[in-house]
């Protein structure tokens, strides 16, 4: 028998969700009593998925009963309040050809990529609804989605990044919305460009393009000024300090920007504003992710690949020492992290080391260890090898020196290195509790900052104020935890 329910955010019961065996020209529906109904591998199974709440845009993931992710949806399923969608699942078999089991072997959750906040929740299953702080390597500017999907931008916007068509906005005027945009529902980039993925698989860039990390032309000099479309039917867009990375629709990986240290992955070195399509020896990705100048691919025959600079083992092979860059330019598959791959939910790093959420709620990491949450600050101490850093966390923002985590009961942690601009503020040696305004409900952020948004949509920052970026009155003064309410 396999079914799940449970009770939704109000606490009323979630309407059961059924199983059901496709075979040819038949339907049949598991009962819900007289014992289990076998599973088959390969075999296609439909989840109907209720929604209890408001209308809202889902990610829904399926995992089997040791963990392994057998289904993604790789686009936002949109499910209006009191209705239904039905979702497809095949099940393959987990790690090593494992069987898998016949007792409530399928389990929805979802996937805590960035953009989504979490509404309602039943056993087995979790809904999110669309909107994304910015999660990326913005330097000195901020950027947010608000609920309705319209990009707003304020801080530093001396490179474009406003989007409104003018070169230069000061950084002390308020936060103003990006006009040509709608319907956003991922929000990432750069130190000095953004990306922005549409409900309808539509990328838009803008901002600086100096190696072409917007995909666009610029409209003057270097800059982007005005978003333009890059790629269409693509389900998620990650990016490294200069460069970008698309997921499509189909599993197919595209890059494009700053290519000195091998972020895009083709074999050279030569810049590109045009995508470059990325070859992992003919696997489809469904997920991507990126570090600090390197970049990972999880594909759907679970695997793990990367490329890019790989100094203190920052990509999962044995590099070189931190600060000394090791090069690897083409995708190459970490062995070392196969028996995660399944299970990734979420990838990332920084410089020098990398992270990744399972669907459990476990984080692992391997690199550089002072970015580990290792108890230690020095950075002679690296290793290719996975470690779990921490456990029961629903998501995960990972970039440049440290992290940032939600657990699954709401507590905000963070770990990473201290020295220097306000990391010390940000992270710890070892992941440690934070205090916050209100109830956590997404997390994200910069290079040199973090946001927190609650679930009254009310967005805080934490870190370096430069250029306004996270308090409108003040700037240049580091903001220390709860943090400081943006106000719009």
């Amino acid at each position: 028998m396999v079914y799940v329910f449970g009770k939704d955010e109000n606490g009323s019961d979630f309407e059961r969700v059924i199983v059901k065996k496709i075979i040819p020209q038949t339907i049949v529906v598991s009962a819900l009593s007289g014992g289990d109904l076998p599973l088959d591998t390969n075999t296609t199974y439909i989840f109907r998925i209720a929604n209890a709440g408001k209308d809202s845009s889902f990610r829904i993931a399926a995992t089997d009963d040791r963990g392994y992710i057998v289904y993604t949806s790789l686009g936002l399923v949109d499910i209006k309040s009191g209705e239904y969608a039905d979702i497809e699942v095949v099940l393959n078999p987990g790690k090593n050809n494992e069987a898998i089991g016949t007792k409530d072997v399928v389990k929805l959750t979802a996937t805590p990529s960035g953009g989504f906040e979490v509404y309602a929740e039943a056993e087995g299953t979790v809904v999110r609804k669309r909107g994304a702080i910015f999660a990326g390597s913005l330097i000195t500017t901020g950027a947010t989605v608000n609920d309705n999907g319209e990009v707003y931008i304020w801080g530093f916007r001396g490179s474009g990044q406003q989007g409104n068509g003018k070169l230069t906005v000061s950084s002390s005027a308020k936060p103003a919305k990006v006009e040509s945009l709608a319907n956003i529902v991922q929000l990432t980039g750069g130190a000095y460009h953004l990306i922005a993925l549409d409900a309808n698989g539509d990328v838009w860039g803008w901002g600086q393009s100096g190696y072409g990390e917007t995909g666009c032309k610029p409209n003057t000099g270097i800059y982007v000024t005005t978003p333009c479309k890059v790629l269409s039917d693509i389900v998620q867009v990650a990016a490294g300090e200069y460069f970008t990375i698309a997921l499509s629709n189909d599993g197919k990986v595209y890059t494009f920007g700053h290519n000195l240290y091998g972020q895009l992955g083709n074999g050279a070195s030569k810049n590109s504003q045009t995508p470059v399509l990325v070859d992992l020896n003919g696997e489809k990705a469904r997920l991507v992710g990126g570090a600090y100048e390197g970049a990972f691919a999880v594909t759907t025959e679970g695997h793990l690949w990367a490329w890019g600079d790989n100094e203190a083992s920052g990509l999962g092979f044995k590099g070189t020492n931190y600060g000394v860059q090791k090069i690897i330019r083409t995708p190459t598959r970490i062995e070392s992290l196969d028996q995660y791959a399944s299970q990734i939910v979420y990838i990332a790093g920084g410089n020098g080391w990398g992270e990744a959420l399972l669907g459990d709620g476990r984080v692992v990491g391997w690199g550089l260890q002072a970015s580990l949450g290792r108890g230690t600050t020095k950075t002679s101490l690296s290793s290719p090898d996975p470690v779990v850093i921490l456990d029961n966390v629903k998501s995960l923002f990972a970039r440049y020196v440290g992290s940032i985590a939600l657990s699954n009961d709401g507590i905000v942690y963070t770990w990473g290195q201290t020295g220097g601009s306000a990391f010390k503020t940000i992270y710890g040696e070892t992941p440690a509790p934070h205090n916050v305004t209100g109830t956590v409900a997404e997390i994200g952020g910069g290079k040199e900052h973090i946001f927190y948004k609650t679930e009254e949509g009310d967005l805080f920052g934490v870190g370096y104020n430069d250029l306004y970026k996270l308090n409108l009155n003040k700037a240049g003064t580091t903001i220390d935890w709860t943090g400081s309410k943006i106000g719009f």
